[in-house]
């Protein structure tokens, strides 16, 4: 597996990383992913709090030292980020995280806390003096925070969405992390694994197009081993997309347009009536892209809290890094899955 160098932090890790979003959802099979992962060569493992059990499975099969460990929590003030570290570092059973980053920058409050002489930057100074963490990081949607944060020079590493899709919103921030030094963690760099949705081979072709940027690593979340073995192949080679198979891929991104789920569930516990926001938004892009017309309606139809059932509070809405305008989509959605 072909490695890079994490920026100032001068550790070698792996170009192709596992995310840990999806193991909380198949913990029967989390043990394995880890371990297919690792034989595979992949040697960074990006987690967070927010993702459920998914740092207890990592902790529970990964040794200290093995992998570089990463990640994150969405703490507002500086001693609940204290408890979530320590936390953290429960789950993964580790006695120092490789990195910890500040999750999601989206909002002022905690953007201007993430700032030289900010409660939450003071925080991990604070946590890194102590021996409880080893390097800085901060992760964000919003490109014009992320662009601010890098320019301080505090965070050692960044982790930003980069796909064919959002690229040409996030390459300011990229070059600029660069020109600093600074760490580069792609995430979603299969959209939230759309491509899967609209062909398997597209996967593949979505890895190989960003392995040319100046990224260290890029975290996938996968749901099996056969996606570890499949993404693992797909960066062996530094070989150039063909022409064919750039026009390929781009053809694929033109047909999402810009209102399809990343898959990230920021929105799954704003929702009071808990609505499956993200599967609901799978099954319309499975309808609509993916040719699966009647599985996506008899699966729609077996949901026990559908589109029919909110409430239009928006909630969900000020959670959505996209801002994709979920409560239309939901109602657009449940008209076109129970054909009214």
């Amino acid at each position: 597996m072909l490695k890079r160098v994490l920026g100032r932090t001068k550790l070698e890790v792996s170009v192709l990383g596992l995310g840990g979003i999806y193991l909380a959802k198949v913990p029967e099979l989390a043990g394995d992913i880890i371990r297919q992962a690792l034989a595979e060569g992949i040697n960074l493992f990006d987690t967070a709090l927010l993702y459920g059990c998914s740092e207890s499975l990592i902790g529970d099969t990964i040794k200290e030292g093995e992998a570089v460990l990463v990640t994150k929590s969405l703490a507002a003030k500086g001693d609940k980020l204290l408890q979530d570290i320590d936390l953290s570092r429960k789950q993964l059973k580790v006695d120092v995280i490789d990195i910890y980053m500040l999750h999601n920058i989206m909002d002022e409050e905690r953007f201007d806390a993430a700032l030289p002489g900010g409660e939450l930057l003071d925080t991990l100074y604070r946590a890194r003096e102590e021996g409880k963490i080893r390097y800085l990081g901060v992760s964000s949607h919003r490109e014009e925070l992320l662009i601010e944060l890098i320019k301080t020079g505090a965070f050692d590493v960044v982790e930003l969405p980069f796909n064919v899709i959002d690229r040409y919103v996030w390459e300011e921030a990229l070059t600029l992390a660069v020109s600093k030094n600074i760490g580069t963690i792609a995430m979603k760099p299969l959209a939230g694994g759309v491509f899967n949705i609209l062909s398997p081979e597209l996967s593949p072709l979505a890895l190989r197009y960003l392995l040319p940027f100046p990224l260290s690593t890029i975290a996938v979340g996968v749901k099996c081993v056969e996606e570890i073995i499949q993404n693992a192949a797909a960066v062996q080679s530094l070989v150039p997309l063909s022409e064919e198979e750039l026009f390929l891929l781009c053809e694929a991104t033109d047909k999402l347009g810009r209102s399809f789920c990343r898959q990230c569930d920021y929105c799954a516990s704003s929702c009071p009536v808990s609505i499956p926001i993200s599967h609901i938004l799978t099954l319309w892009k499975q309808y609509t892209c993916g040719g699966m017309q009647e599985v996506s309606k008899k699966r729609y139809g077996a949901l026990e809290v559908s589109g029919a059932d909110c409430i239009k509070c928006g909630k969900c809405e000020e959670k959505c890094p996209y801002s994709l305008p979920i409560r239309e989509l939901l109602t657009n959605v449940d008209g076109l899955l129970r054909g009214r």
